[in-house]
């Protein structure tokens, strides 16, 4: 667990605490496509192959980047069950473990990907593969303050020919504590920080917040 100096945290915490709207922004029209996108602003790129191609079914691959393994699976799941209210058939996490475990595949060797995105499973080809990747997940906690942030993203492509379909990523934020100005506010910005840092749920509920957020982007393939 990361730990900051209390000032610290709380000076930034009070900075993000006002009211923020979702804003998408292109990866072509930002000043700085490598850099991470500021809170409730998604970046997203849809290309025209996309729309040629008209992804029916997409697999969910194993997610890439540093996280608990419990975590991971948590992402895994949120991404395709994201996906499913844009797309007409996901191949999720668990269907995915079954059919490498059969097949004898390893999704990290690029060959075995494009003979899994050609692999015909209940009478369908899936030929789309989803990759979520964190981009990080923090957690900070200082008596009176805490905060969490969770930043993912999430890209649609090719499995016979690797190219890009669609790519997104988002960020999110929270916190709660205060600024200890009485013994009482003391105690109440501690219990406030206590809680944010010890909620179980929190994780699950901004991986969804992202998902939800950065799937506005993706064009729906179901009316195709």
């Amino acid at each position: 667990m990361i730990k900051l100096h209390p000032a610290i945290i709380i000076i930034f915490g009070i900075g993000l605490s006002g009211c923020l709207q979702t804003t998408y922004r292109s990866y072509d029209t930002s000043s700085n496509s490598n850099k991470s996108p500021d809170a409730r602003t998604v970046k997203y790129e849809v290309s025209k192959a996309y729309y040629r191609a008209a992804p029916d079914c997409v697999i969910v691959l194993p997610a890439r980047g540093k996280a608990k393994a419990k975590d991971k699976i948590l992402i895994e799941r949120a991404a395709a069950r994201h996906l499913r209210g844009k797309i007409e058939h996901v191949i999720g996490p668990e269907e995915r473990r079954r059919l490498t475990r059969r097949l004898a595949l390893d999704l990290t060797n690029p060959t075995d990907r494009r003979y899994f995105a050609g692999y015909r499973y209940r009478g369908r080809v899936c030929r789309f593969l989803a990759i979520p990747s964190i981009r990080g997940i923090e957690q900070n906690f200082a008596l009176i303050w805490a905060s969490r942030r969770v930043h993912l993203g999430l890209e649609i492509i090719s499995g016979l020919s690797g190219d890009s379909l669609w790519r997104g990523e988002h960020s999110t934020d929270r916190s709660d504590g205060g600024l200890p100005l009485s013994p009482f506010s003391l105690g109440s910005a501690a219990i406030r920080a206590g809680r944010l840092n010890g909620d179980q749920d929190m994780l699950p509920s901004m991986i969804d917040d992202v998902f939800r957020r950065i799937l506005v982007t993706l064009p729906d393939t179901r009316s195709y």
